[in-house]
This record gives C-alpha cells, structure tokens and sequence, in this order.
C-alpha cells in the first residue's frame, strides 16, 4: 500500500501542481468564484419557485411570490453565461499581467459575446427585428463564454505588449485620450523608438 501510495504522489502530484499552475484553468476557476453568489441566490429561488407541496405553490402563487422568484431566476441562473463571459475575461487579463485593464477586458469578452449571439431570429424561426435570443444566456451558451473569456483577454494582451493603441490628434482633450491609453504591465519591456525630444520628455513623465 505503501508502494502505491508513493507512486501515485510520484505521477499525480506533478500533474496537479501542473494542473494547479495552469492560467486557463485559474482563470476559469476564479471567475466561476466569482458568480458563487449569482448561482446561489438562482438555485434558492429555483427552489423555492419548484417546491412541489400543494398548500405551499397556492399561496406563493395566490401572493405573487412565484412570479418573484421566476424572475430571479431568469435574471441569474438563465443569464450566467453573460457573467461567466465577463467574470473570466477579467480574471483571465490579471493571469496574463493585465490587472490595469482587467474590468475594460472583461467588458470586451462580453461584448463579444453578445456580438456571436444570433440576432433578428425567434426560437421558432421566425425573423423578427432588433430581438436577440436569450436561449444562449443561459446554459446553452455558458461553453462559448468560457472560450471567449480565454481567447479574447490573450489577444488584448497582446494588444498591449505589442504597444498597439489608437493615436488621438494633438487637438483631443487629455480626458478623451486617457481613455485610449493602455496600461502597460511592469514586466513588459519598451522598444527605443525615435522620436523628438520633448516628446520623448513627455512619454517619459507620463510613464513615471
């Protein structure tokens, strides 16, 4: 028993810590802590909402509570996969040494999320304008979010260690070009390029 107990923490125990160390799995693992509280509170008032004792479903439905607790449900468990797209793009962005950009990115997984998401069609078919099916909110699109929070927040990354960004005109406000900005992880190494000297001055304030 000794002997097998040993080789298993000779072949497993590389493989978890590998497993362990892994930025996908870290970053999946700490967006869905982060939608803990959105799945509880949707598994409770599914709970409540499908509790199958007579006495109990005439009351809550004569009270208007069922009718509460199906819209809490629909507002969490039937839409996890759009935090699921956000809560691992951010969490996937601090893995890759984006912990400036991190909100920013998650926001950009979702939105890329939605933009997959078939628009103009009903369930049955049917084309309907400005109408976005919500079937993919739920479960049915919860593997596309958490792709999606994975290939998005690496290309941003690359964005930025590539120091690909949009150049304003001298004219637009500061504010206006903070927002176009990134910020750079520490650990990213800057590239000497020619420049003016006042320029270089200014860069050179900025980033201290």
């Amino acid at each position: 028993m000794e002997k097998f107990q040993a080789l298993m923490e000779k072949t497993l125990v590389p493989f978890a810590t590998k497993l362990s160390n892994n930025k996908v799995l870290k970053a999946i693992s700490g967006g869905f802590g982060m939608l803990l509280p959105i799945i509880m509170v949707g598994a409770i008032a599914s709970l409540l909402a499908g509790l199958s004792i007579t006495p109990y479903q005439d009351f809550i439905t004569a009270n208007g509570l069922k009718t509460v607790f199906t819209y809490v449900t629909t507002y969490t468990t039937n839409m996890l996969s759009l935090y699921a797209a956000f809560a691992i793009g951010k969490c996937m962005a601090e893995q890759l040494d984006c912990e400036g950009q991190s909100s920013i990115i998650g926001i950009a997984s979702l939105f890329v999320f939605l933009l997959l998401i078939p628009s103009g069609v009903a369930s049955d078919g049917t084309a309907v304008a400005n109408m976005i099916d919500m079937t993919y909110f739920g479960s049915a699109g919860l593997f596309s979010a958490m792709i999606l929070g994975i290939v998005v927040p690496a290309i941003y990354a690359v964005f930025i260690k590539k120091n690909i960004t949009i150049k304003m005109p001298d004219g637009v406000p500061p504010v206006r070009i903070q927002g176009f900005r990134r910020h750079h992880p520490r650990s990213v190494h800057h590239r000497p390029v020619r420049r003016h000297s006042s320029a270089l001055r200014a860069d050179a304030l900025w980033l201290v």
